[in-house]
């Protein structure tokens, strides 16, 4: 009868080897785990920054409001009139943001990523409403209250 004499080299993964490549093969998994909920939360983080931006732009508009009438109304722009001035103050939506200026002069961008805006009369006279578009799909609405510019 023959003996099979099996070198060094084929005997396969000893227990050792084995074990190595079962925490390898562990390890990488578990870290897999953790990118997928740091993702999930990254995910979260950038929601909740674009909805405090959002509030952040209405009491803005808000507040420099307040002593102005709106005098025209578009689709992506609103205008007031100062009340104690002739300054003239326009919110309208460019280059994917929406930006305030003054006198046609200026640029302060108040909101920014923006894949669309668009502002509507709503079934009270004093109420404007305002729809944002963000970039990542997230869409926010909102109400401003205004007077408006009789003449």
């Amino acid at each position: 009868m023959k003996r099979f004499i099996l070198s060094r080299n084929s005997r396969g993964f000893s227990l050792v080897e084995s074990l190595l490549a079962l925490f390898i093969n562990s390890l990488v998994l578990i870290l897999l785990g953790h990118v997928f909920s740091s993702l999930q939360l990254i995910q979260t983080t950038l929601h909740t920054d674009k909805n405090i931006e959002w509030h952040l732009f209405l009491n803005q508009v808000e507040n420099d409001i307040n002593t102005k009438t709106l005098t025209k109304k578009r689709e992506h722009e609103l205008t007031f009139l100062e009340k104690k001035s002739t300054d003239v103050i326009s919110y309208e939506w460019r280059n994917s943001e929406v930006v305030r200026t003054k006198n046609s002069s200026g640029y302060v961008p108040m909101i920014s990523k923006l894949k669309s805006v668009r502002y509507d009369d709503k079934s009270s006279n004093q109420l404007v409403g305002v729809r944002i578009n963000f970039i990542n799909g997230q869409i926010l609405e909102g109400t401003i209250k205004v007077e408006r510019h009789s003449e």
